[in-house]
Protein backbone atom coordinates (compact mmCIF):
# COMPACT_ATOMS: atom_id res chain seq x y z
CA UNK A 1 0.00 0.00 0.00
CA UNK A 2 1.56 3.62 -0.94
CA UNK A 3 1.73 6.00 1.54
CA UNK A 4 -0.06 9.22 1.37
CA UNK A 5 1.34 12.02 1.71
CA UNK A 6 -0.49 15.79 2.60
CA UNK A 7 0.20 18.15 -0.22
CA UNK A 8 -0.82 21.13 2.38
CA UNK A 9 1.38 24.02 2.73
CA UNK A 10 2.62 24.86 6.45
CA UNK A 11 0.30 27.55 7.98
CA UNK A 12 4.13 29.48 9.13
CA UNK A 13 4.36 31.08 5.70
CA UNK A 14 3.83 34.76 5.70
CA UNK A 15 1.18 36.56 3.79
CA UNK A 16 3.92 38.16 2.05
CA UNK A 17 6.08 35.60 0.98
CA UNK A 18 2.41 33.57 -0.93
CA UNK A 19 2.75 33.49 -4.50
CA UNK A 20 -0.83 33.29 -5.61
CA UNK A 21 -1.65 37.09 -4.25
CA UNK A 22 -1.21 39.74 -6.39
CA UNK A 23 1.55 42.08 -6.06
CA UNK A 24 -0.57 44.74 -4.37
CA UNK A 25 -2.42 42.38 -1.88
CA UNK A 26 1.25 41.52 -0.44
CA UNK A 27 2.37 45.29 0.03
CA UNK A 28 -1.05 45.72 1.82
CA UNK A 29 0.07 42.54 4.49
CA UNK A 30 3.46 43.28 4.37
CA UNK A 31 5.07 43.87 7.84
CA UNK A 32 8.14 45.83 6.75
CA UNK A 33 9.21 49.42 8.01
CA UNK A 34 8.83 52.34 6.36
CA UNK A 35 11.73 53.57 3.93
CA UNK A 36 13.38 56.48 6.00
CA UNK A 37 13.94 60.16 4.46
CA UNK A 38 17.21 60.93 3.44
CA UNK A 39 16.15 65.00 2.99
CA UNK A 40 15.07 64.79 -0.63
CA UNK A 41 13.65 61.58 -1.15
CA UNK A 42 13.26 57.88 0.45
CA UNK A 43 15.39 55.40 -1.31
CA UNK A 44 15.66 51.75 -0.31
CA UNK A 45 12.04 49.92 -1.34
CA UNK A 46 13.32 47.73 -3.79
CA UNK A 47 14.97 45.85 -1.51
CA UNK A 48 14.33 46.12 2.62
CA UNK A 49 11.41 49.07 3.24
CA UNK A 50 7.87 49.97 2.11
CA UNK A 51 6.27 52.77 0.74
CA UNK A 52 3.34 54.33 2.26
CA UNK A 53 0.16 53.65 0.77
CA UNK A 54 -0.29 56.67 -1.50
CA UNK A 55 3.34 56.11 -2.67
CA UNK A 56 4.91 53.31 -5.47
CA UNK A 57 8.19 52.22 -5.83
CA UNK A 58 9.87 53.84 -8.73
CA UNK A 59 13.06 52.64 -10.35
CA UNK A 60 16.15 54.29 -8.45
CA UNK A 61 19.92 53.20 -10.01
CA UNK A 62 22.82 53.90 -7.89
CA UNK A 63 26.55 53.12 -8.64
CA UNK A 64 28.07 50.60 -6.42
CA UNK A 65 31.95 49.82 -6.88
CA UNK A 66 33.39 47.05 -6.94
CA UNK A 67 36.09 45.42 -4.08
CA UNK A 68 39.06 46.89 -6.20
CA UNK A 69 40.98 49.41 -5.78
CA UNK A 70 40.50 51.75 -8.67
CA UNK A 71 36.47 53.22 -8.16
CA UNK A 72 35.76 53.00 -11.90
CA UNK A 73 34.26 49.74 -11.84
CA UNK A 74 30.83 48.60 -10.47
CA UNK A 75 27.32 47.84 -11.23
CA UNK A 76 24.03 49.93 -11.33
CA UNK A 77 22.20 48.50 -8.87
CA UNK A 78 18.32 49.28 -8.62
CA UNK A 79 17.38 50.30 -5.14
CA UNK A 80 14.17 51.99 -5.75
CA UNK A 81 13.00 55.45 -4.50
CA UNK A 82 9.40 56.05 -3.01
CA UNK A 83 7.73 58.66 -5.02
CA UNK A 84 3.77 59.70 -5.44
CA UNK A 85 0.86 56.77 -6.97
CA UNK A 86 -0.54 58.12 -10.22
CA UNK A 87 -4.09 56.95 -9.08
CA UNK A 88 -3.94 59.84 -6.14
CA UNK A 89 -4.08 62.80 -8.15
CA UNK A 90 -6.35 60.73 -10.81
CA UNK A 91 -8.82 59.92 -7.87
CA UNK A 92 -8.57 63.14 -6.17
CA UNK A 93 -8.82 64.82 -9.97
CA UNK A 94 -12.52 62.53 -9.91
CA UNK A 95 -13.57 62.54 -6.99
CA UNK A 96 -13.24 67.13 -6.49
CA UNK A 97 -15.63 67.76 -9.10
CA UNK A 98 -18.27 65.35 -7.71
CA UNK A 99 -17.88 66.36 -4.70
CA UNK A 100 -18.39 70.38 -5.60
CA UNK A 101 -21.19 69.53 -7.63
CA UNK A 102 -22.84 67.20 -5.21
CA UNK A 103 -22.02 70.39 -2.47
CA UNK A 104 -23.75 72.82 -5.15
CA UNK A 105 -26.75 71.02 -5.44
CA UNK A 106 -27.59 70.18 -1.94
CA UNK A 107 -27.56 73.99 -1.15
CA UNK A 108 -29.56 75.21 -4.03
CA UNK A 109 -32.03 72.49 -2.98
CA UNK A 110 -31.83 73.86 0.47
CA UNK A 111 -31.68 77.31 -0.85
CA UNK A 112 -35.03 76.48 -3.00
CA UNK A 113 -36.77 74.99 -0.61
CA UNK A 114 -36.14 78.03 1.92
CA UNK A 115 -37.92 80.19 -0.96
CA UNK A 116 -40.64 77.92 -2.12
CA UNK A 117 -41.79 77.69 1.80
CA UNK A 118 -41.61 81.33 1.96
CA UNK A 119 -43.60 81.97 -1.54
CA UNK A 120 -46.36 79.36 -0.51
CA UNK A 121 -47.56 81.90 2.34
CA UNK A 122 -47.01 84.90 0.42
CA UNK A 123 -49.22 83.16 -2.43
CA UNK A 124 -52.27 82.27 0.37
CA UNK A 125 -52.81 85.62 1.47
CA UNK A 126 -52.67 86.89 -2.55
CA UNK A 127 -54.81 84.26 -3.54
CA UNK A 128 -57.23 85.35 -0.87
CA UNK A 129 -56.67 88.98 -1.91
CA UNK A 130 -57.74 87.57 -5.31
CA UNK A 131 -60.49 86.02 -4.14
CA UNK A 132 -62.41 88.96 -2.87
CA UNK A 133 -61.35 91.30 -5.64
CA UNK A 134 -62.63 88.32 -7.62
CA UNK A 135 -66.00 88.08 -5.88
CA UNK A 136 -65.97 91.77 -5.76
CA UNK A 137 -65.38 91.91 -9.60
CA UNK A 138 -68.14 89.43 -10.73
CA UNK A 139 -70.81 90.81 -8.74
CA UNK A 140 -70.05 94.23 -10.10
CA UNK A 141 -70.81 92.37 -13.39
CA UNK A 142 -73.64 90.96 -11.98
CA UNK A 143 -75.42 94.25 -11.17
CA UNK A 144 -74.07 95.91 -14.27
CA UNK A 145 -75.59 92.38 -16.44
CA UNK A 146 -79.20 92.84 -14.27
CA UNK A 147 -79.63 96.41 -15.52
CA UNK A 148 -78.97 96.07 -18.72
CA UNK A 149 -81.65 93.04 -18.57
CA UNK A 150 -83.76 95.46 -16.87
CA UNK A 151 -82.93 97.86 -19.17
CA UNK A 152 -83.76 96.25 -22.54
CA UNK A 153 -87.10 94.91 -20.57
CA UNK A 154 -87.65 98.34 -19.71
CA UNK A 155 -87.30 99.57 -22.79
CA UNK A 156 -89.45 96.71 -24.78
CA UNK A 157 -92.32 97.39 -22.31
CA UNK A 158 -92.13 101.01 -23.59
Amino acid sequence: MARVTSRRQNSTRSLSESTNLPKHSRKLFDRSFPCAWDGARRPGCAEKCSCGWTERCHPSFVFVPDNTSSGRHGQLVDVGVCGMDFRVPVLVSLLLPVLLLTCLISVRRIMTDAVYSELKLFSRESRRMDDLCNKKFFKAQEVAGLARTLRRKGEETQ
